[in-house]
């Protein structure tokens, strides 16, 4: 369904007056409009071009695939090995006697469940909106950088394609408004997410986040049997400093790097496509010290001493076209590192065994495809346009026509109306998969001290900077009799 068909959709429940939902009770209006009396972005003189300065995430969220599924509980099921089979007998001492028994086949499975997700707009007056001052406001701005992610995944950007028009049509603004909370919510969920936080009625619900994807204790989730061979490689740092034992910290994302390429090898996985995922302000501080402990890793005593036989702008080269070109280089491989402004760092303040002014955060080693091509990481998302579903009750008639499915199927979007005073609703149901955790890794506990920690995106996190108004001012200048 294209943006045209999409619009002409929302006009269609915009017309609807048969189907009525009121507003819960004491609702609020909001405030926040764009234009007219008191909007944001009202009011004479303003130029065009609005710039935004709101920090977009970046990271695995945008980077990863995302598939449609109906299936709720899927399980995948792993060949984890051969049991010894009949070691006690004895070995045939003439041609026909009886031969040792061979073993049995051990499997695994573990399961997946989707998270649900729903969030609202705040109620809009709809007599209210299309509304200017006067013919000094200009209604033509234009925002030079959109701020949101550009992900569909998470963003109901059907209804807002741009931030350009959000700020020029007033429903489309709650909608721009509606993505950036998704945004807020389920990046940092990608790597925090747990199903022990789910509401007791279900109707909050979380997926598995890579703190608890990328682990070890793997059990079969019919069983409850213990399978090790699923474990992925987790290592703890133990709060090192980069600064001050950069070899260590090289030690252990090398160990890490040949301890699953031998798992792949050795399973028929290759070609894998891995990635480092960091703090980019980690990242950075890594391939200042990377080229030194590269060179020297395991030919010196002395850790990063480079005086003999150091070419310093070499070195400098090294260092700046891996930061430019996002990989670090390990046993001459360039391993791709992915920067994510969603993960969790902790400080002093959040943990006590952080130095001041220290941060700390996890290094995680992700396998994306196998055998050349294979997504083993992605979103699954449940397709409300999946056959016998919400779509085709709605075209069928047995079911609201003010529900409307949306993004190619990952939003469910429903309003509701009291009068003229409306709100939209938008659900979406998501899971994050990795099928194979033991060609995964995560590094516990990293220290670096950066001069200045670069802004962060998310309003809980502590380098988060925004400011404003949410609300205008209108005191005319020109007449105070209004007739």
């Amino acid at each position: 369904m294209d943006e045209q068909q999409l619009m002409q959709a929302f006009a269609k429940m915009l017309r609807n007056e048969v189907e009525k939902h009121d507003l819960p009770s004491g609702f609020t209006l909001t405030t926040n409009f764009m234009h007219g009396v008191n909007g944001v972005f009202g009011g004479a003189g303003i130029s065009q071009d609005i710039f935004s300065t709101r920090i977009k995430p970046r990271g695995i969220l945008g980077m990863l695939p995302a598939f449609g599924a109906r299936d709720t509980h899927p399980l995948v099921g792993f060949l984890t090995g051969f049991t010894t089979g009949d070691t006690s007998a004895s070995y045939q001492d003439a041609p026909c006697d009886d031969p040792p028994t061979a073993g049995n086949i051990k499997s695994c499975k573990i399961g997946s469940a989707f998270g649900r997700f729903m969030a609202a707009t705040d109620p809009l007056q709809m007599d209210r909106i299309g509304e200017i001052i006067n013919r000094g406001e200009f209604t033509d701005l234009r925002v030079v950088n959109d701020p949101i992610l550009d992900s569909s995944l998470i963003v109901p950007n059907a209804m807002s394609p741009s931030a350009t028009r959000a700020i020029r049509q007033e429903v489309l603004a709650r909608f721009l408004a509606l993505g950036a909370y998704f945004e807020q919510v389920l990046c940092p969920m990608v790597w925090e997410g747990d199903t022990s936080n789910n509401s007791n009625n279900d109707g909050y619900q979380e997926f598995m986040g890579f703190q608890n994807l990328v682990k070890t204790g793997h059990v079969d989730v019919t069983t409850n049997e213990s399978c090790p061979s699923l474990d992925a490689d987790v290592k703890d740092a133990n709060y090192t400093k980069v600064e001050d034992n950069a070899a260590w910290i090289f030690h252990l994302m090398t160990t890490m790097y040949r301890y699953v390429l031998f798992n792949a090898q050795r399973m028929g996985f290759m070609p894998v496509n891995w990635a480092w995922v960091m703090p980019d302000s980690l990242f950075r501080t890594l391939t200042d010290y990377w080229p030194c402990v590269y060179a020297s890793y395991r030919c010196n005593a002395t850790d990063n001493d480079l005086s003999n036989s150091t070419d310093a702008l070499q070195m400098r080269q090294m260092s700046d076209q891996m930061y430019t070109g996002h990989y670090l280089l390990i046993d001459g491989v360039r391993v791709p590192v992915v920067t994510d402004d969603c993960m969790p760092i902790d400080t002093n303040t959040t943990d006590a065994n952080v130095p001041n002014p220290c941060m700390a955060s996890d290094i995680y080693l992700i396998p994306f495809t196998v055998q050349g091509g294979r997504p083993v990481t992605y979103f699954e998302y449940f397709d409300f346009n999946g056959p016998n579903g919400v779509s085709e009750a709605v075209a069928a008639g047995w079911a609201s026509s003010e529900i409307m499915v949306a993004d190619g199927g990952r939003f469910l979007i429903t309003k509701s109306r009291t009068y003229t005073c409306m709100q939209w609703e938008a659900l979406t149901k998501l899971r994050l998969r990795l099928l194979t955790p033991f060609l995964s890794g995560r590094i516990q506990s990293v220290v670096w001290t950066p001069l200045q920690m670069t802004r962060l995106p998310l309003p809980n996190q502590s380098y988060f900077v925004d400011g404003g108004n949410e609300t205008g001012t209108y005191n005319s200048p020109y007449y105070s009799d209004r007739q």
